[in-house]
């Protein structure tokens, strides 16, 4: 009996150890690093406690995403700049002694810096993370430096390929992020004739943006971004592979020729009028026909009398901004608008409103404007799915819904958000308090409400 105990005793404390064995541990390195460029960085740099063998790996992630979103929300409101000021020179010690430590042979699949307040007084610390990219060869280069712009000192992104050598470039690069930063034409089109595989460049809020012109198809550009550029005055886009041209901010001079894989296109002119609506569809008379998605911004008390848009064959998607609560624009342009895209499979319509939402105000202007002047039919048989975001509990909303159920004759589907994810930046630092409180008013509405305004053949869903 004694002895039978004893073997017992001894199978459990051979099952006990084969499940402590650190079978992870054993992985070969390559294994390892690539697990680790899946975490968060802080996470990553966690498991240099965990043995001898562990302290360095982290310093071989190929995944730099210096990743703080929960202190830039925690202060992107804070009005004491000092203690603003401490927090972007704690984040800035922080990227220099990573970067500091990490492994030389290791090139990178991405770096990224996202933080409060890295204006030009952090330029020596911003020029040596930068060339730290280059020598890694970077593939996705981020700056994104959520700055208040009119209280700013951008930072200039310069022209680092003047000084790049063998080892020393930016020969790798796909993706090129860059907001509050400032870049001129000049640098953007040097990097775009240098870097063989820069694919998608974005800018946002660069002061010092005028002019930028990509020509010819050595290009490998395919994605282009430009966002409140302040000085912009012309983009020129020639004999180009470009897929996807986005632009937000005042009306500028868009110089388009012989691109003849551009199928995407966003356009939102500051202060959109009849006029600069016009103006849109003039710009992209050279790829109208091939366009299969169209994001356009109709902004508040607009009052668009042009109905005859341009027809859009093989349009699939459009996306438009549009105010809700000013009826007299929303539903002709939208009606125009169905009109002219035929074949259209995916409608969204971005909700905008011209002022602190109250759903009795709201039932007056819907009551003053009267939706019943455009009641006109329209009949489309190719919507599948409808997706209304910035949704918010008012009779104009309840309106739409249903000009959109009675018209929309095919409807498969119909998404309602009331996140109004477009008006903040990426981290959501500044979206206040009442903008949530806000969004569950409307979530709780769209569930009583609209739900019963949807037909039981078509999918609701209320995110």
């Amino acid at each position: 009996m004694e002895k039978r105990a004893c073997l017992i005793s001894s199978s459990v404390q051979e099952k006990d150890a084969y499940k402590l064995v650190d079978r992870i541990s054993e992985l070969p390195d390559e294994i390892l690093v690539r697990i680790l460029s899946l975490l968060p960085l802080k996470e990553a740099g966690a498991t240099s406690t965990l043995s001898r063998r562990w302290l360095y790996m982290w310093a071989s992630t190929k995944n730099l995403n210096f990743d703080a979103e929960e202190t830039v929300r925690r202060y992107y409101w804070e009005y004491n700049q000092e203690l603003k000021d401490q927090e972007s020179s704690k984040y800035v010690d922080w990227v220099n002694h990573v970067v500091e430590q990490h492994r030389e042979q290791e090139d990178l699949e991405q770096f990224r810096v996202c933080f409060l307040g890295l204006d030009n007084r952090f330029t020596s610390s911003i020029d040596k993370w930068i060339q730290f990219a280059m020598k890694k060869r970077v593939q996705v280069l981020v700056l994104d430096f959520v700055t208040r712009l009119y209280d700013a000192k951008l930072y200039t992104f310069s022209n680092y390929l003047e000084t790049s050598s063998e080892h020393f470039s930016f020969e790798s690069l796909k993706v090129l992020h860059l907001e509050c930063v400032n870049v001129t034409g000049d640098v953007l089109e040097c990097m775009l004739r240098n870097c063989p595989f820069l694919e998608q460049v974005s800018v946002y809020y660069a002061n010092n943006l005028v002019e930028l012109s990509i020509v010819g198809p050595s290009i490998a550009l395919k994605y282009l971004e430009i966002r409140y550029c302040g000085d912009i005055k012309r983009i020129q886009i020639h004999d180009a592979n470009l897929v996807s041209l986005s632009y937000s901010g005042r009306p500028i001079e868009l110089d388009l020729s012989n691109v003849p894989l551009l199928i995407e296109v966003s356009i939102c002119y500051d202060g959109f009028t009849d006029e600069s609506m016009r103006l849109a569809f003039t710009h992209l008379s050279c790829c109208i026909n091939q366009l299969q998605t169209l994001m356009l911004d109709i902004p508040m008390f607009v009052q668009v009398h042009h109905k005859n848009f341009p027809v859009l064959p093989n349009l699939k998607n459009l996306e438009v901004r549009v105010c809700a609560d000013a009826c007299r624009n929303t539903l002709p342009v939208l009606t125009s608008f169905m009109k002219a895209f035929p074949n259209l499979q995916r409608l969204v319509l971005k909700l905008e409103f011209s002022f602190p939402f109250n759903p009795t105000e709201g039932e007056k202007m819907f009551k003053g404007l009267c939706y019943g002047i455009y009641t006109e039919k329209c009949p489309h048989r190719n919507i599948k799915v409808v997706e209304i975001l910035g949704y918010r509990h008012a009779s104009t909303t309840v309106e739409l819904v249903n000009y959109i159920v009675k018209n929309v004759v095919a409807l498969d589907k119909i998404v309602i958000d009331p996140a109004r994810n477009w008006a903040f930046h990426g981290t959501r630092a500044n979206k206040r308090i009442e903008e949530v409180k806000l969004e569950e008013e409307a979530r709780d509405h769209a569930m009583h409400f609209i739900r019963k305004e949807v037909p039981s053949s078509v999918e609701f869903v209320c995110l």
